[in-house]
């Protein structure tokens, strides 16, 4: 992984799917998704990309540039077309 590339890690959904998530997982929305994929709360299709929505409550570090996201988010996945 080169300077340039993006903090990233993989969840394993119960299917044996595996995810790729940009970002650091020191996020709540991050701790939070890799628990919704390795409980079998959301599953997104092998080869296929999905949008994800965040809400985050407004007293949240990330919002106000203080740190890591310290609320518990709403999050929406919607997957996208198949890119394979």
């Amino acid at each position: 992984m080169s300077k340039e590339d993006p903090p990233s890690f993989t969840v394993v959904s119960p299917k044996g799917t595996r995810v790729l998530v940009f970002g650091e997982i020191e996020h709540n929305h991050n701790k939070k998704l890799q628990s919704m994929v390795r409980n079998g709360l959301v599953e997104i299709k092998h080869g296929t990309l999905a949008k994800m929505d965040i809400a985050h409550d407004d007293w949240c570090n990330l919002l106000h540039k203080k740190g890591y996201c310290n609320c518990n988010p709403d999050i929406t996945i919607m997957p996208t077309e198949d890119y394979r």
